[in-house]
């Protein structure tokens, strides 16, 4: 027998108290997928520059011809993998000596959103980890305003459903759900 509160079954309460509780936690994941940029590895690296992509190159080469060559102890193959090897590493801790001394003590990164200071967040935020070599062509086009042209048609052409029987029953199906729609408010547009 469940215990009642008032006409309310405890459980009942609980199931209902657990499947808001889910469905909150549902919509917090999605929101996150949608809207939470995610970052390759080695993202927040912004040390890692086109030098380091030559180290790491020139330590893998000769890492791999040093195998080839049957792993010597001693001689120019070995010297040349170790020299390598070691510019890369002397680098490596380089940078990421710089990433910690750079974020640990100035937090500038940190700190402006907390102060609600969107300039100077931003600011730091490009200097960290926009890069200055931005595209300035696209497809032959370097006027704003056409190339802006070409994402759109770009994009329009590919979400336009090519068959208009499909598109329109998409359509009403959607109108279908809207009208039985009982949510919060719906912000009027108009359907095309």
């Amino acid at each position: 027998m469940a215990l009642e509160t008032g006409s309310t079954p405890v459980n009942s309460i609980c199931d209902f108290l657990d499947s808001i509780f889910s469905s909150i936690v549902s919509t917090l994941q999605t929101a996150a997928n949608i809207f939470v940029p995610k970052c390759r590895k080695g993202f927040f690296k912004y040390w890692w520059d086109e030098e380091m992509h030559v180290l790491q190159d020139a330590a893998i080469e000769s890492n791999k011809i040093w195998i080839t060559a049957g792993k010597p102890k001693h001689g120019p193959i070995f010297h040349k993998r170790q020299s390598c090897r070691s510019q890369y590493r002397k680098r490596l801790r380089e940078g990421e000596r710089l990433a910690t001394e750079t974020y640990r003590p100035t937090n500038n990164l940190h700190e402006a959103p907390m102060l609600k200071n969107n300039t100077a967040f931003w600011k730091c935020w490009r200097s960290k980890f926009e890069r200055s070599n931005k595209c300035s062509q696209v497809d032959g086009s370097v006027d704003p305003e056409v190339i802006t042209n070409k994402f759109a048609d770009h994009f329009r052409a590919s979400i336009t459903c090519h068959n208009p029987d499909k598109a329109e029953l998409l359509k009403q199906s959607y109108l279908d759900l809207r009208a039985t729609y009982c949510g919060l408010p719906a912000i009027r547009t108009p359907i095309k």
